[in-house]
């Protein structure tokens, strides 16, 4: 290990702004769990550790990478959280994925919210949804609040920016409060989840959409985005055994 230069400091704080994370492709992600999952995994994109001077990790480090100190005034500069937990990695961006249309998906429309976007990454890679797919206006994904809700997820989910559908899709299911209640739909494969803006739900409306709702039992006047993508992929699931 050795010690952050302030030059150092001073570039990779400018990966707090998205801009600066997509010319550098690379983005920063803070926390033990998710660190240590990136190494365990081996991740490729992994460039450089950052580790607090008076941390020693349980877990050991790689040895082919760059492994560098920080200080207590140079953590506080760099984390993006309100603690910074004692460690954090450098990591480059892959190659924008392609959309498959033979693999199912999860459709989110202006998510804006952080911790729910990283949730619904944690949750598609629960349920074994190899795709996020995401209109340009939703939260950028390296945010690292959504980093830190996915908890290691986004190395395994290929999230995909576009403006809309491909023609060649597969069934579209958008969750909406007026929608078929969804233990009355039969699902097919490949399928699109499509999960609406947390405030407005969803408004783009696809050809071949059926619209599903979560039938509501209580007086609640909705439900979060990530609570309702769970529930209707915990719904496939349980229908496709």
């Amino acid at each position: 290990m050795k010690p952050i230069s302030q030059a150092q400091v001073q570039k990779l704080k400018k990966l707090h702004l998205s801009k600066y994370r997509y010319s550098e492709k690379a983005f920063l992600v803070e926390g033990d769990k998710i660190v240590q999952e990136i190494v365990s995994a081996e991740y490729p994109y992994l460039k450089a550790i950052y580790v607090l001077q008076s941390y020693i990790p349980k877990y050991t480090l790689p040895d082919n990478i760059p492994i560098y100190t920080l200080t207590e005034l140079q953590a506080k500069k760099l984390t993006q959280l309100q603690n910074f937990s004692k460690i954090m990695a450098l990591v480059g961006m892959p190659e924008p994925p392609v959309f498959n249309p033979n693999q199912n998906a999860v459709f989110l429309e202006s998510i804006r919210d952080p911790g729910n976007l990283g949730t619904i990454l944690r949750i598609c890679d629960w349920y074994n949804i190899p795709q996020l797919l995401l209109t340009p206006d939703c939260t950028d994904i390296y945010n690292a609040k959504v980093l830190q809700a996915s908890m290691g997820s986004f190395m395994r989910v290929a999230c995909i920016t576009l403006n809309e559908l491909p023609s060649h899709y597969g069934q579209v299911y958008t969750a909406d409060l007026a929608g078929l209640p969804i233990e009355t739909v039969q699902f097919k494969q490949p399928f699109i989840l499509h999960i609406g803006n947390e405030s407005r739900g969803a408004s783009r409306i696809f050809s071949r959409s059926l619209r599903i709702t979560i039938p509501r039992i209580g007086k609640a006047e909705s439900l979060n985005a990530a609570v309702a993508t769970a529930i209707c992929l915990d719904r496939i699931r349980t229908q496709q055994q």
